[in-house]
């Protein structure tokens, strides 16, 4: 087996809550980065509004987890140079980046 795995959700965490609710081995997770969550008090932001319940499976999960605020993630620029320098470790992620490539054209 590969050993744990971190995971980083990008959008609702909906597929994520689901297999905690039913086949995910939380010890097989040594890390969650959840972008979602604002810092104002103001307003869900629309990650976690689109599925509370999800979210807070997310975030009550005994595993260790960091939540990126959408201020956070307001302040990251995703460039030419970054992407040219990402590595595929598998299909799925080579198969993220051309659509990561659209974004910033």
């Amino acid at each position: 087996s590969a050993g744990p795995v971190n995971i980083l959700t990008l959008g609702p965490v909906t597929n994520l809550a689901r297999a905690m609710h039913g086949s995910l081995d939380a010890s097989g997770v040594s890390h969650l980065y959840l972008m979602g969550g604002e810092m104002t008090g103001q307003q869900l932001d629309l990650n976690f509004r689109s599925d509370r319940a999800g979210a807070r499976t997310a975030i009550m999960a005994d595993i260790p987890k960091t939540i990126i605020t959408i201020q956070t993630c307001g302040q990251t620029a995703v460039t030419e140079e970054f992407l040219d320098a990402l590595e595929c470790p598998t299909m799925a992620a080579c198969a993220l980046l051309p659509k990561m490539r659209q974004q910033i054209s």
